[in-house]
């Protein structure tokens, strides 16, 4: 039974996709990590903002080969705007899959004791390392408890630990090698660039499994998916490639190996081989060169007498005696350097969970003492021998890797609402159904935490647990699909047992057997049952009493046309009988409808056999519905979710950022919606489900994110112009090409995308823009110096200015503002200053303002017109010892300093938003202790008054970076890089009460309304431009200055 958990170790995390880089699980495409890091370039035309790499954040890797993207629309149709979901709760906690100890061990796996007899040990889904002393007693751990990760302080799968003469602890994790300190400190890891992808070079590996170093120091690794032992000396302290045992395929020679485990080496530096596949343990030994023959088994055939081994993986030696874990066989042998092998512990062909029984062996290693350890993978425990194989103590509690509760969640998969508002959840890790109240509180659970099992309260076997999507009946009875037990498992609403389909751990591909089944789902029309048997490539359906009625798909037979499907992954129905499967090989969701006995399929999403982070494709995992026939794809590769309309046009995104703050997704696995609308998001990586609930009070999307298009992430500005309100809209890509695309609407909620005809954008962005004379004016980044450029019809665009105004440096037209017959323009320079200059015409530029206030200003943050005299907001000085300036003129020509110390406070870093109104001019800081405002109503220097301090109480609300007069309401938006923007209003300018919270509700919305840009009031609605951070594309959001007001109802 145990062997079949080798056939797929290898396969695990990229299976799972829990694996991240910092903070992170974004999955990849075939080829690359779920942990692999890229970073979206820096967005050009930051106004110098040193935070410019906020735009950086964990990406899946090199997902579209042959994709090319293209700052024009993508393919997907677009639905109307107006649809968003905000986050309302979490249930989990967040990267807790449960509480950590060092009493528990979950999945063993390599043992290894040093010279003081300290013994190590790491567990395969605890994600660990745990150090004890020969006490017994814990002195270190490494790692997160049941969180993969490539970060410095996560493990990936961990197989096997070796300590070096130096006291330095060495990990095998999946496809690499990790280094740590004898405090545990992160050293390094090997290979150090992209470790989680695997390879065939010597300088990669492909699902190692252990290592060992020879008497000299050099280094050996089993690396078992190439059948290899591949050496490397440590001289540089970087391991560098010296030889290969083996032939790098799987051969049953003595040249060679297939599946090579555990290795070890003797006194005499011999190197021992657990050749797995092969049966046997070989011995290699180097002259001139390597040269292995059989130690002990007989090659290519199992046994379980004396001479015969099955399935061995661990083998150690000390002094003159061989250890060996004959794993298929639950014991362990003691032999001699002769090969003469006599039972040492474990009962032959005989598991269990007492003393005398192992449940699957992975190692076994010696102390001094003569002391044994054997790592009884199956039974979550470290047994300790004496000598003579007398038992000791147990490290670890028998069948028990863990201690759950009611607060955490173990990897979730499935998730479903019930039409009582209960919500059904299913852990992958954890082996368990769960159901919690409609308050997020756990009812009740079945299965055992953390343990497979095949009777009618457990779940899982080792090669697989619970996959797929669930579903609930009208009668409440929920359908679980027992993806390791080859069953559909089917509960009462107690949580009592109901029935099964399937034979419990039979696979087959007849209609009484499934084989990978991996999500349910219920005609809620006629109640038929349909479920996703992944490894047929096909979807089952069920008459309402469970009887057979067809198949959709080819059974064993998996295609890319519209009669099969590949590695599909979950099922759901909608209210119109529309069948909608992931079908997650072909990267696409295919619609489905029954014709009598038959069916017809057609794309509904992504394209077939191409992925990327565009709307138009995407990696399904899991699907569902809800009562508008809206359908919801949980696109794990990208961390979103993606929402169409029932004819398959794009409406929104929910996430797209791979993180772990609320509304950021690391590996999403399924997606249900409740009767109010909710949505219900399995975030496994996070170990936790988040819910989101439609729309956000008072206020509406205006456009579609990113107007269909995820990398145009940002609004840089909006101007009305000819009773049209444009959008300057920033784009850029993984691949560091940057451009710009321009918008307008005249109805707030269907944008065009203009023809910038004349405006040179490769590699530029536009960055301002502003009404004068009856022209459109834009500033732009670009790397050859920022232009100003101008349309009378905002079409067809005519430079104005020299590149950068002839000025070395000027990379940026950063603020454009209208003032007394003059157009303004506020560059951004580096390394010579910021200038303002000004033009009569449009045309002749000249220079009214250098760096001559002080050093360091690098560009003009915000412009505003208040008495009669034009203002200008910047920082003073090199950030971040900066401190906020303001400065004026009645005239263009004579400028005069309001303050250049941050109105007195040296935390006040920059002035960002300018706004007059009521009579008083307002400004807005940058300061990290909370944002602060001041206002005064003559601007003289000694007249200001703080109205606003300390960010309203949360110090990272540090950004207020706009400032926005409507007719009654004067609006601050403030940037919170921790849990989104935060949009603040007053009427009288002292009194101040939020309107929008944590990034309307996605906390990947920051920056918005940046450098005093990109907010506006336009056919009397306010517009906020906003970035995403990169997830999924930037948002214009609407808010009705004029709302109703709601009387007390009187009732006689």
């Amino acid at each position: 039974m145990y062997n079949r958990i080798f056939a797929i170790l290898a396969l695990l995390t990229i299976c799972l996709g829990l694996a991240g880089g910092p903070g992170n699980g974004a999955r990849a495409a075939a080829g690359t990590s779920p942990a692999q890091v890229a970073s979206t370039p820096p967005q050009p035309g930051l106004g110098g903002d040193p935070e410019r790499s906020f735009f950086i954040h964990p990406r899946p890797g090199d997902f579209s080969a042959g994709f090319q993207p293209s700052p024009l629309s993508p393919q997907v149709t677009l639905g109307p705007s107006g649809l968003s979901y905000r986050y309302i709760q979490t249930i989990g906690v967040t990267g807790e899959p449960y509480q950590t100890d060092a009493d528990h061990l979950n999945l063993p796996f390599g043992v290894f004791v040093d010279g003081s007899n300290n013994l190590y040990v790491v567990e395969y889904n605890g994600q660990r390392l745990l150090k004890y002393n020969s006490a017994g007693f814990n002195q270190l751990i490494i790692g997160r408890p049941g969180q993969p990760g490539y970060q410095e302080d996560h493990l990936v799968y961990p197989k096997d630990v070796a300590v070096r003469n130096d006291g330095h602890i060495w990990v095998v994790i999946s496809h690499a090698l990790k280094e740590y300190d004898a405090d545990g400190n992160y050293v390094q890891s090997f290979p150090l660039d992209d470790p989680w992808e695997s390879g065939d070079d010597n300088g990669h590996f492909n699902d190692p499994t252990s290592l060992a170093f020879d008497p000299a120091g050099l280094l050996y690794v089993s690396d078992s998916g190439n059948h290899r032992i591949q050496i490397f000396t440590l001289a540089t302290g970087t391991p560098v490639y010296v030889a290969t045992i083996g032939l790098g395929v799987p051969t049953d020679s003595n040249l060679g190996f297939d599946y090579p485990a555990m290795i070890a080496f003797d006194n005499l530096g011999r190197l021992y081989v657990a050749d797995k596949n092969n049966h046997r343990i070989q011995r290699c030994t180097f002259t001139t060169s390597w040269n292995c023959a059989t130690y002990f088994g007989v090659t290519g055939v199992p046994g379980n007498d004396l001479s015969h081994l099955d399935n061995p993986f661990g083998v150690t030696v000390r002094n003159n005696d061989v250890y060996i874990a004959d794993s298929e066989n639950y014991r362990i042998l003691k032999c001699n350097l002769s090969g003469v092998c006599q039972h040492f512990a474990g009962v032959t062909d005989a598991p269990g969970s007492d003393n005398s029984h192992f449940s699957w062996v992975a190692d076994v290693a010696v102390d001094a003492s003569s002391y044994v350890y054997v790592s009884d993978f199956g039974n979550h425990r470290v047994q300790k021998f004496n000598s003579a194989g007398v038992y000791q103590y147990t490290f670890g509690i028998t069948q028990v890797p863990y201690v759950a509760d009611t607060e955490r969640i173990n990897t979730p998969w499935g998730v479903a609402s019930a039409l009582d508002g209960s919500l059904y959840v299913t852990e992958n890790f954890g082996y368990r159904l769960l159901k919690y109240d409609a308050g997020g509180s756990q009812t009740w659970a079945v299965g055992q935490a953390g343990v497979v099992g095949a009777d009618n309260y457990h779940f899982g076997d080792f090669w697989a647990a619970l996959e797929g999507g669930l579903a609930v009946d009208a009668g409440g009875r929920v359908y679980v699909t027992d993806t390791g037990n080859q069953r559909v498992m089917v509960y009462n609403a107690d949580g009592s047992f109901f029935t099964q389909l399937g034979e419990t751990r039979v696979g087959g591909d007849d209609n009484a057997h499934f084989n990978c089944p991996a999500g349910a789902a219920i005609n809620p029309s006629n109640g038929d049952l349909f479920i996703n048997d992944k490894c047929n490539h096909r979807v089952q359906v069920f008459y309402s009493n469970l009887t057979y009625k067809t198949t959709i798909g080819v059974t064993g037979v998996s295609g890319d046309d519209n009669l099969h499907f590949f590695d599909p992954r979950d099922v759901a129905v909608d209210a119109a009988g529309n069948i909608y499967v992931a079908d997650h090989g072909n990267f696409r969701v295919q619609k489905c409808n029954l014709v009598g006995l038959g069916y017809t399929c057609s794309t509904f999403a992504g394209e077939t056999g191409n992925f990327s982070f565009s709307f138009d494709h995407l990696a399904p995992l899991g699907v569902g519905v809800d009562s508008h026939g809206r359908v919801f794809v949980a696109d794990d590769w990208n961390n979103r979710v993606q929402v169409f309309s029932s004819s398959g046009a794009y409406l929104t995104t929910i996430g797209g950022y791979g993180g772990n703050n609320n509304g950021s997704f690391n590996g999403p696995a399924d997606v249900a919606v409740d009767r109010r609308g909710r949505v219900y998001v399995a975030d496994r990586g996070n170990h936790r489900v988040q819910v989101f609930a439609p729309g956000y009070m008072g206020w509406v999307q205006s456009n579609l994110n990113g107007f269909g298009n995820p990398f145009n992430n940002w609004i840089t500005d909006m101007v009305e112009f000819q009773d049209q309100l444009y959008a300057g809209v920033a784009y850029s890509d993984w691949d560091g090409y940057y451009t710009s695309s321009l918008w307008k609407t005249a109805d707030g909620k269907t944008w065009t995308e203009v023809n910038q005809s004349g405006m040179n954008l490769v590699m530029g962005s536009i960055q301002s823009m502003e009404e004068f004379g009856g022209m459109l004016y834009t500033g732009t980044y670009t790397d050859t110096g920022g232009l100003v450029y101008r349309s009378p019809d905002g079409v067809n665009w005519t430079p104005v200015s020299a590149p950068g105004m002839g000025v070395l440096g000027n990379a940026e037209v950063h603020q454009l503002k209208a003032f007394n017959g003059y157009l303004y323009a506020g560059m951004l320079n580096f390394s010579a200053g910021g200038q303002i200059w000004r033009t009569p015409n449009g045309l002749d530029w000249t220079n009214v303002i250098t760096d001559n206030f002080t050093t360091g200003n690098t560009a003009w943050w915000g412009f505003e017109e208040h008495g009669g005299k034009l203002y200008a907001g910047f920082a003073v000085g090199d950030y971040p010892d900066s401190h906020g300036a303001l400065i004026r003129t009645g005239d263009g020509e004579s400028w005069e300093a309001v303050t250049l110390d941050g109105f007195g406070d040296s935390g006040n870093l920059a002035i960002h938003g300018l706004a007059s109104y009521q009579g008083y001019l307002y400004v807005s800081t940058r300061n990290f202790s909370g944002a602060q405002v001041w206002r005064s109503q003559s601007g003289d220097p000694g007249t200001w008054q703080k109205v606003v301090n300390d960010g309203f109480g949360d110090p990272a609300n540090s950004r207020a970076f706009n400032l926005l007069a409507g007719e009654d309401l004067l609006f601050l938006v403030i940037t919170n890089l921790a849990t989104g923007d935060q949009v603040w209003a007053t009427h009288n300018g002292v009194d101040w009460f939020p309107l929008t919270q944590d990034g309307w509700g996605d906390p990947n919305t920051i920056f918005s309304g940046y450098a005093d840009k990109a907010a506006l009031v336009f056919e009397d609605l306010v517009y906020i431009g906003t970035s995403n951070n990169g997830a999924n594309g930037a948002k214009v959001w609407t808010y009705y200055l004029r709302h109703p007001v709601y009387l007390p109802l009187m009732q006689r």
